[in-house]
């Protein structure tokens, strides 16, 4: 019985297709986020914000001041 491919030159066969079809996938994995990225590029637009000199749009109220509170290592407890 002689068979027209070893095993051994099987397993080589096998392993280079593998590799293959890895790199095949991996090279083509790609494609699909660098289109979505021209067309994104492509729909930007940008527009200016116009506004009055005075103009807000939620008013900030000014801050009040207020002492610290003591942290519990600071009261006078100590004797």
């Amino acid at each position: 019985m002689c068979p027209l491919v070893s095993k051994s030159h099987s397993k080589k066969i096998f392993i280079i297709l593998q590799t293959g079809i890895l790199f095949f996938l991996t090279g083509c994995s790609g494609l699909e986020k660098s289109e979505q990225d021209k067309l994104r590029d492509s729909n930007a637009k940008g527009e200016y914000v116009y506004r009055n000199h005075d103009e807000v749009a939620y008013p900030v109220p000014a801050p009040r001041h207020r002492e610290r509170e003591a942290y519990p290592w600071e009261t006078s407890d100590k004797k």
